[in-house]
């Protein structure tokens, strides 16, 4: 018994003397039963159908045929998060995120597709949609994250292209893969008993010096309106090209990649327009 005990207190006093914050991947670290809990200790306890509902619900608020007071079952601190070429942070708190999605009402919404599923681990509600912007199609990606009662708690949203997802693998239609990467799982907070985050908790700051872009998330947060009204003021030809983006070889989080691709994308636009301009002037001068 005593020999038991050395070897536990050895193995004990190993741990906490070499396992800093260096050493630990707070990617993977859980934290059940704590305040900074991620969404994959939440267990779905509402029947399938819920969560396809409610993913179904999101979208339904954006479609200009459908009332305003359908709603999905958001939490007070829900987030939405698109990325890029979208606007990263585009939604915080559940006000916010009903008048941005009525405001797109107004842009005669509608879809092509809307194909949603259910998967027992968080996400839980998972959709390929197209979306129909009065012909403009937009083929989107997204994800819904839910706490133990049953609220939308964070949304994550990506171009439906490849090169922009989350997964390399073409097969991996759901997001079920390995290599998978995601924000949704990696946010202290959204798996504690009311899946809210809290920004200046001791696990977010602690998640937020090992991850870029869980602080990336805690930046915007702290200042929402200040840092969409930048992010659109700086990448607003960006979204212009979300629907139809250029075409990437790498995969989506080489950011990179990403910004050059752009980079080459608004250069050929500029090229041509200076070709009209030029063609103009010449047909000017003819007459």
């Amino acid at each position: 018994m005593i020999k038991r005990a050395s070897i536990f207190f050895a193995l004990y006093l190993s741990f906490f003397t070499n396992a800093h914050a260096g050493n630990i991947n707070f990617g993977k670290v859980l934290a059940c039963g704590t305040d900074a809990a991620k969404a994959g200790c939440i267990k779905p306890n509402k029947k399938p159908q819920y969560y396809v509902e409610q993913s179904i619900k999101y979208f339904r608020t954006m479609e200009t045929s459908v009332s305003v007071m359908v709603q999905p079952n958001y939490s007070k601190k829900v987030v939405r998060w698109e990325w890029e070429p979208w606007l990263l942070l585009t939604g915080y708190g559940k006000a916010n995120l009903i008048w941005t999605d009525t405001l797109l009402k107004l842009f005669k919404t509608a879809y092509d597709k809307l194909d949603c599923k259910f998967f027992k681990k968080n996400p839980f509600g998972r959709c390929h949609v197209i979306f129909d912007y009065g012909g403009l199609k937009c083929p989107i990606y997204e994800e819904f994250t839910f706490n133990s009662q049953g609220e939308m708690t964070f949304i994550e949203a990506w171009t439906d292209r490849p090169g922009y997802l989350p997964y390399k693998d073409p097969k991996d239609h759901w997001a079920e893969g390995k290599d998978v990467y995601r924000l949704s799982t990696k946010v202290p907070g959204l798996g504690n008993k009311k899946g809210k985050i809290k920004l200046d908790s001791r696990g977010m700051k602690q998640m937020a010096k090992y991850d870029k872009d869980v602080k990336e998330l805690v930046k915007r947060a702290k200042a929402p309106y200040k840092e969409y009204f930048k992010e659109l003021r700086h990448h607003s030809s960006d979204v212009l090209a979300g629907c139809d983006p250029p075409k990437l070889l790498k995969h989506q989080f080489n950011r990179f990649d990403i910004k050059q691709a752009f980079k080459k994308f608004h250069a050929q636009i500029e090229k041509q327009k200076k070709q009209i301009k030029k063609k103009s002037k010449d047909w000017k001068k003819r007459k």
